[in-house]
């Protein structure tokens, strides 16, 4: 079919009039320019994230590409009598340790920690003596990688769940005895789940390579963290928390202790957590009081 002159005529104005009108079209729609890569071009949309979920570790949440994190425990204090020996001590430590957090990817993280002053005091009742250590205590290096979940948190999204691994090696540089002098590591898995019967829970096993009590090989232990997380207020929420040891050397008793406190965000990027814990067995310390803060910038 042939066009008439008429038609020849009329589509190239048409034409002209729609290329015309396009840019402004694109102008009026927030889109510059320069973005437009031909007529009829989709509109390109930037969607600004949620800031990632807060909280000291573990977390299966990674810090965002380019931003730190810092992690201080400002009170971290332990009583202990009850021990697995029956012995008439009393066990009283203090520790100040330190973490920071550096996101490199979307989904992973560098984590630096050290243990900036360690002090722990024996009392043995019976043959009324004390003994004291302090110093600075060990460094660890590790990895956190998102496998999913890191930005479907908060958003009101019933069953919402992520994952993470933390793979770590825990570097002997204490010089008091405080703790063994052999290279240990394992990997943390963190999993949290969102809005369970109103609970946010999380669940964290670990997995780790440490020294035998007698200092001459390894032995494999299995950590778990069970956390109930509920919210209070808006930025207050309230946790009950179940963690838990068991080593596979012969004779060495699990270790439990449960422990309750508050969550409060302070701020996107400001959090400040502390509470008490009580052992519920002979190898876990009797009382133990927290004190977190964690900031992001």
């Amino acid at each position: 079919m042939q066009l008439s002159t008429t038609h020849l005529t009329i589509m190239p104005l048409a034409c002209l009039v729609a290329a015309s009108s396009a840019p402004a079209q694109l102008f009026n729609q927030g889109v510059p320019l320069e973005e437009s890569h031909a007529l009829g071009v989709l509109e390109e949309q930037t969607v600004e994230r949620d800031p990632r979920p807060l909280a000291p570790e573990p977390t299966p949440f990674t810090i965002e590409p380019g931003r730190l994190a810092i992690e201080l425990d400002i009170i971290n204090f332990a009583y202990d009598r009850h021990n697995p020996d029956r012995a008439n001590e009393r066990v009283r430590a203090w520790e100040w340790p330190l973490l920071f957090r550096y996101g490199v990817m979307d989904d992973l993280e560098i984590q630096f920690g050290m243990e900036v002053y360690v002090r722990e005091s024996v009392r043995d009742r019976d043959a009324g003596t004390r003994e004291t250590a302090d110093g600075f205590g060990d460094v660890t290096l590790g990895l956190k990688y998102n496998l999913w979940g890191n930005d479907d948190w908060d958003r009101d999204i019933e069953g919402a769940t992520a994952l993470a691994l933390i793979p770590y090696l825990r570097l002997p540089t204490n010089r008091h005895g405080l703790t063994s002098r052999a290279v240990e590591g394992g990997v943390f898995v963190p999993f949290a789940i969102e809005d369970v019967l109103g609970f946010e829970i999380e669940w964290t096993p670990g997995f780790h390579a440490i020294r035998n009590s007698s200092d001459d090989d390894y032995e494999f232990e299995w950590s778990s963290l069970l956390i109930l997380n509920r919210a209070i207020v808006d930025g207050l929420d309230g946790f009950v928390e179940f963690e838990s040891f068991v080593n596979s050397e012969s004779g060495e008793p699990w270790v439990g202790q449960l422990a309750s406190g508050l969550t409060w965000d302070i701020t996107d990027n400001t959090v400040l957590e502390g509470g008490v814990g009580f052992g519920l067995t002979r190898s876990a310390d009797d009382f133990s009081v927290f004190l977190t803060f964690v900031q992001r910038f």
